[in-house]
């Protein structure tokens, strides 16, 4: 139970981290920063701090004693533990797993268009874990690349969406800098970003149709 907690810390701080990044190095540069030049260099500047302040912390955390007997009581426990028995037969396994991973995204999608950023982060969720199972169990199925390539677009703009919104609320974190002209550069950069998010949930509402549409491989095996 200790290794849990210390794990999901670990996990959290490290995508924290992950956030800032993509904000860094991706959202910002194809967005560019409205204002003059005074602006932008402040707004960076408070990015990059922050950017850096939590890369501290999760470097820290990787270099703690902690951290490291956690990975020695990880690798006793799979070496030690056995696993569950193996199934009579893979293909009901398969089938029942997909059927249930499908219906949850399914679920997950209802009034797409209207949905707030944390239910969008769940289907996002959901249609990666669809994805990882059909990348394990697809072979027993012919029509699994078909169907695959429904909704591997939809993957991937539901990975920009969360990026932007997560951009967002980082940027709103910002609110509160000290330096005025990094606050005066953010409503700019806020207004573009939603407009680009937007956009981003009109294409995946049609992605989002066209899986939908496609008949998932397993049904009527």
């Amino acid at each position: 139970r200790h290794v849990a907690h210390h794990h999901q810390r670990e996990s959290r701080l490290l995508g924290q981290a992950r956030d800032w990044d993509v904000l860094l190095s991706q959202t910002l540069p194809q967005l560019g920063i409205a204002g003059g030049k005074a602006q932008r260099h402040a707004l960076l500047g408070a990015v990059r701090r922050q950017h850096a302040h939590i890369h501290a912390q999760a470097r820290a955390l990787e270099a703690s004693p902690q951290t490291g007997q956690d990975v020695m009581a990880l690798h006793v426990w799979l070496e030690t533990t056995h696993g569950h028995k193996a199934k009579a037969s893979l293909l009901p396994f398969a089938i029942r797993s997909l059927e249930k991973l499908h219906h949850a995204a399914i679920q997950a999608a209802q009034g797409w268009a209207a949905q707030t950023p944390a239910q969008r982060h769940v289907l996002r969720i959901r249609i990666k874990r669809l994805r990882y199972a059909l990348d394990d169990l697809g072979q027993l199925f012919p029509e699994a690349g078909k169907f695959g390539a429904a909704f591997r677009a939809l993957q991937d703009e539901l990975g920009e969406i969360n990026d932007a919104s997560v951009a967002m609320s980082l940027l709103s974190s910002l609110q509160g800098v000290q330096d005025n002209q990094a606050g005066r550069a953010l409503p700019g950069l806020q207004s573009d970003l939603q407009s680009c998010l937007d956009g981003r949930v009109e294409v995946a509402g049609t992605a989002l149709r066209m899986f939908r549409r496609t008949p998932p491989p397993w049904r009527g095996l």
